[in-house]
């Protein structure tokens, strides 16, 4: 099992992370960020069929969707513009743009306290939150944050974080996950739902709607969880001091270890936020990770899908540098592709607060053969020999281990072989503009009109020397970033060892004649 042919669809900027959801076909994708011309968060709707891109927002801050398996319906918070009234929950009707809002009571009135972080059965008909409102159903006196499902034909709405003989629990409820057809949810609270009592750590329950019977999936929960479709399976993480993920059978009770090492990155924190695809087979989730082979390598979060049944694990993003990560790991219903966030911070003075959205295809342990979309992609090898064509846009091909590892041979197409036998293989690339290895990065668009070959240039032009390798990295991730050509020469005129080399205020003769 490997990952290959990822889409980046769009740098997210926006106050909250861009949490991200799938459609049970892996079509349609949501996540949070600004629209384009605004300060203020919407949910961004993606086809990847088609290509469209849609906006939906019912508040000045939206975020936190949730997309029903059929990608007909849309759930998400939306806060109001001068916070005047509690944050509300959203549902969206992709057909018809209208806009329903489920923190209501059953007999319309809004809640009366925020409600946030929706989840949505698969025809979206229910949709399970949280709210510290007190006037969605009689009775609601505890003064804490509870879940509730709303039925959005019959406007019913019940209270589901609630004890084992009904009674109101003490603290606080989140964490809402809903099964494919409503009838199980999941929720967390440090109360224990047996004895009412208050406890130090957080209980992960499973509520059957149809029967109100609680089951305690785990005493010693944190982080999301996520459910299955059919609500059989649920992955949670847990543990102290580092966090494991396991994946749970309500059916049989049975529970399994997910998370794991792979290769040569060995755990250096926390597993965390759990997806699973329909069936239970496929698991995802985050992990904290550096290179035993690297000394001082920073500790970077990685996503990683297992597949239960045959036990392979898959590593499906590869960051490199201090300050990356991916986050967010969703899986479509059959596990064959997965959306996540990829942080794309870097530490220093041009520290840059975006995440990346990303989707990847999960395959088998086989060679792939993918053609990349108009922009950017960044495809993942496999232990298996894989044949590549970038297309349009800036296209990266990411490879597990350090560069010296590999033997590269230039061409009419860039072929890649891994001297570590059943790790990355033999891979042909066309089309490719950077290989990107554990320890480095490998530019190989140094034509005259490429960044890359743009980039070395007009550094030897302005220095009349060689390129200093940090120095040309720079300025190639510069305008890889959309840094212009014109922008980095005019920061060049402007340096010290411009000035020094041709004086303060140099002509354009001068300049010319200093460089030959």
């Amino acid at each position: 099992m490997s990952a290959s042919s990822f889409n980046n669809y769009q740098r997210a900027f926006g106050l909250y992370e861009p949490g991200v959801t799938l459609s049970a076909d892996g079509r349609y994708l949501a996540y949070a960020s600004f629209a384009e011309g605004s300060r203020h968060a919407s949910v961004m709707v993606v086809d990847a069929a088609t290509g469209a891109l849609r906006v939906v927002g019912a508040g000045s801050e939206n975020y936190a969707p949730a997309l029903s398996a059929t990608g007909s319906a849309l759930a998400f918070t939306a806060a109001a513009a001068d916070r005047s009234a509690p944050d509300r929950i959203a549902v969206a009707d992709l057909a018809t743009g209208r806009i329903s809002f489920a923190s209501s009571s059953a007999s319309g009135e809004a809640g009366n306290g925020h409600s946030h972080f929706a989840a949505i059965s698969a025809d979206g008909r229910y949709v399970a939150f949280e709210s510290a409102a007190s006037n969605l159903v009689a009775g609601d006196t505890n003064g804490a944050e509870d879940v509730f499902v709303k039925d959005m034909i019959s406007g019913a709405v019940r209270r589901l974080s609630v004890g084992a003989g009904g009674a109101q629990l003490p603290g606080d409820a989140g964490g809402a996950c809903i099964s494919a057809d409503g009838g199980v949810v999941l929720f967390r609270t440090l109360a224990d739902a047996a004895s009412g009592a208050m406890t130090d750590s957080f209980h992960l329950y499973a509520r059957n709607l149809a029967s109100g019977a609680i089951a305690l999936v785990a005493a010693d929960s944190s982080g999301r969880a996520a459910l299955s479709a059919d609500g059989r399976y649920v992955v949670f993480s847990a543990g102290s001091p580092g966090r494991e993920v396991f994946r749970k059978d309500l059916s049989s009770g049975a529970l399994e270890l997910v998370s794991a090492s792979v290769g040569s990155m060995q755990g250096a924190g926390w597993n965390a936020d759990p997806s699973v695809s329909n069936d239970g087979r496929y698991v995802s989730f985050g992990y904290e990770t550096r290179d035993a082979a690297l000394a001082g390598s920073p500790v970077i979060n990685e996503i990683f899908v297992r597949d239960m049944l045959t036990g392979s694990l898959a590593q499906v993003s590869h960051g490199a540098e201090p300050g990356e990560g991916s986050f967010h790991p969703r899986l479509s219903d059959d596990g064959s592709q997965l959306a996540f966030v990829r942080y794309a911070g870097t530490l220093g003075p041009n520290y840059d607060v975006s995440w990346d959205v990303m989707t990847a295809n999960i395959v088998t342990d086989s060679g792939v053969s993918a053609r990349g979309t108009a922009g950017n992609d960044l495809f993942a090898s496999s232990p298996n020999d894989d044949a590549w064509n970038g297309g349009a846009g800036l296209d990266v091909a990411a490879y597990r281990g350090r560069m010296a590892e590999y033997g590269i041979r230039a061409g009419a197409a860039v072929q890649v072989s891994d001297h570590v036998a059943g790790r990355d293989g033999v891979d042909t690339l066309q089309g490719v503009e950077r290989l990107r290895f554990a320890d480095a990065m490998l530019a190989l668009d140094t034509g005259v009109d490429d960044i890359a070959g743009q980039a070395y240039r007009i550094y030897q032009a302005a220095f009349n020397r060689v390129p200093d390798k940090g120095g040309v990295g720079f300025w190639i991730s510069a305008m890889d970033r959309g840094q212009t050509l014109q922008s980095v020469a005019a920061g060049f005129v402007q340096s010290g060892e411009f000035k020094a080399l041709y004086g303060a205020a140099p002509s354009s003769a001068s300049v010319v004649e200093n460089c030959t």
